[in-house]
């Protein structure tokens, strides 16, 4: 879930965030991906390249060729750069995200709600902001982990402590969203997505 206000507290602090001044370069190393952080980040660069007139289709999900293209090519420059990735999704079962999830499926239908209202004219402004992910998003990020031959773990529960765990058997570095990460004990340290271009 990340904790409020730390991430930008990190970015803004110079002396906290020290090694992030300048051009970051992650090369030569094992490192632990937060597979959920990774869709997002994902999905934003996707967005980010469609041309004007692709409202509907960005924000009501469906490109699964685009984000099946993009983990690809994510992962591709990786092995150019002789990173070594270890991709970490949610399991099923996570009982103390239930409640989460719960709030998370409710938010997403009252989305839905809004756009189809939106797009039929029946709605103004307070929905053009609004986004949803698509049904098989989740799947197809997998399918293309597996595909393109990058080691996925699912544990049975929320990601997280495994995620950590790895992070510290391997002695490498986590790349992710998630501010939780900036207060665990990490010999690597946490790489934050903002500092990666999925292209280079």
């Amino acid at each position: 879930m990340g904790i409020k206000w730390l991430t930008s507290y990190i970015m803004k602090n110079r002396e906290a965030a020290k090694s992030w001044d300048g051009d970051f370069k992650l090369e030569d190393t094992r490192v632990v991906i937060d597979g959920g952080s990774l869709l997002y980040f994902l999905l934003d660069d996707c967005r980010s390249g469609l041309s004007a007139g692709h409202e509907y289709y960005d924000r009501c999900g469906g490109q699964y060729a685009d984000i099946y293209n993009a983990v690809c090519s994510f992962f591709h420059e990786l092995k150019e750069h002789r990173v070594h990735p270890l991709v970490v999704v949610d399991g099923i079962g996570a009982e103390e995200k239930r409640d989460t999830v719960i709030e998370r499926v409710k938010s997403s239908v009252q989305t839905a709600e809004k756009l189809s209202e939106y797009f039929a004219g029946q709605r103004k402004s307070d929905a053009k902001q609004e986004a949803i992910l698509a049904l098989w998003t989740k799947l197809v990020l997998v399918e293309a982990l597996i595909d393109c031959d990058v080691a996925v773990v699912r544990p049975d529960g929320e990601a997280d402590d495994a995620i950590a765990a790895l992070a510290r058997h391997y002695r490498c570095p986590i790349l992710t969203n998630d501010s939780d990460f900036f207060v665990c004990d990490l010999p690597g340290g946490v790489v934050h997505f903002s500092k990666i271009d999925p292209k280079h």
